[in-house]
């Protein structure tokens, strides 16, 4: 139609077509037709151009409204660059955006060969996750917002656990927050989020070395001794920040890529050291390590399989009673570490009723530990330690009780 038009327009300039009486525009109906369409396409033309330059004009308040809501500064540019492939797919098919949101960008960036994709989106979905979600409320507005809060819970398990690719994901998330991660602790915590997020469709005994990774975020000592004893070494890139773990050739390769990015040719041209941390940030951080490590844990054992699987797991046992042996909550205080020492008394009350020879032996490990079981009786003769704490450290001496009676023969 636009070339019919075009090609009318044309013969009435070279005079091959008759122009009867001039009406509206100045012509009859088939020229009126074709100067209909080229309007159109004006008009269409500067709609086009009008998006064009108000998302020029909007989109840095638009990442900073995103980023603001989420409380995170550095969610920026994975915003930015989620609008950007959204723009320039529906450039070439207008239907590109139907089905697509933050989530599904940030799901496609986890399966992404992308070092810095995949870093990108470990940075949405924990941003996503770790919003707290708003109580309920009469008023409407609040309303919504929480349904969609709840809506993007919903999704995101949906999408991760619905993928081709969730095997995967999973193994690339628990090498993420492992022991040897070079990864940032920002970057670890975001890892540990999202396993949380779909520890209920985990099977553990798929992924070899699947809970020595997870039982390193219960160590205090390893998440700690980085941040106290050492500085961050300021070539590597903000998302790495544990050089001490990285082979001699992964620390040259990030040396050279960073002052490259940053053009720095020379040695001087780079401060050798970043401020370090404050010790009381640091360690608050440990202990928010350490819960999602037991949060993570507490989820798997719920299922009898990963149960099984776990309390044949070398070391995770010392780990994990690792609190309650340090009686933490009376060498240095109940405000402090009474959160960490229920959730560990919980996944252990789950493990010591492991069924078969796993759970003969987890139970036969935790009697041997005479550190751990007395203090399990100090939580029950503290008046500070409460209800909780004291209902879960009974049931806990009265399973390995139990267990002990049962492999002794019943016998008193």
């Amino acid at each position: 139609m636009v070339l019919e038009a075009i090609l009318v327009l044309l013969a009435y300039n070279e005079g091959l077509l008759q122009e009867p009486e001039m009406r509206d525009y100045g012509g009859d109906n088939l020229k009126q037709s074709a100067l209909d369409v080229l309007y159109t396409l004006a008009l269409l033309q500067g709609v086009i151009f009008g998006y064009r330059e108000t998302f020029a004009n909007f989109k840095g308040s638009l990442v900073d409204a995103v980023s603001l809501q989420y409380d995170e500064p550095d969610l920026g540019v994975a915003v930015l660059q989620y609008l950007q492939e959204i723009r320039s797919g529906c450039a070439k098919n207008p239907s590109f955006a139907a089905g697509r949101n933050l989530v599904t960008f940030a799901v496609d960036l986890l399966e992404s060969k992308s070092g810095d994709g995949y870093v990108r989106g470990l940075e949405i979905l924990g941003a996503l996750l770790r919003l707290p979600i708003m109580e309920t409320s009469a008023n409407s507005g609040d309303r919504r917002r929480r349904r969609v809060q709840l809506g993007q819970l919903v999704l995101i398990r949906q999408q991760l656990t619905a993928s081709a690719s969730f095997g995967h994901i999973v193994h690339r998330l628990l090498v993420t927050l492992g022991p040897r991660s070079p990864y940032n602790k920002r970057i670890r915590e975001c890892a540990a989020t999202i396993v949380l997020h779909v520890a209920g469709e985990i099977l553990v005994e798929q992924f070899r070395r699947g809970i020595h990774c997870i039982s390193s975020l219960l160590d205090p000592y390893g998440q700690c001794c980085l941040s106290h004893d050492h500085r961050r070494p300021a070539w590597l890139p903000e998302a790495y920040g544990r050089s001490t773990v990285l082979e001699p050739y992964e620390r040259e390769w990030l040396m050279e890529t960073w002052k490259s990015s940053r053009g720095c040719d020379q040695e001087h041209d780079r401060p050798d050291r970043l401020s370090p941390e404050s010790d009381e940030k640091d360690d608050d951080h440990c202990k928010d390590m350490m819960f999602l490590g037991m949060l993570i844990l507490g989820a798997l054992a719920a299922d009898n399989v990963n149960r099984t699987a776990m309390a044949n797991s070398r070391g995770l046992i010392a780990k994990l009673i690792a609190p309650v042996s340090l009686d933490l909550l009376h060498s240095v205080g109940h405000g402090a570490w009474s959160k960490i020492m229920s959730k560990s008394l919980q996944v252990m009350n789950l493990l010591v009723d492991a069924p078969g020879e796993a759970g003969t032996d987890l139970r036969h490990e935790m009697l041997g530990n005479k550190k751990a079981i007395s203090a399990m009786e100090a939580i029950l003769e503290c008046d500070q330690c409460g209800e909780k704490l004291q209902m879960l450290a009974m049931e806990i001496l009265a399973a390995l009780a139990i267990g002990y009676w049962r492999q002794s023969g019943g016998s008193s």
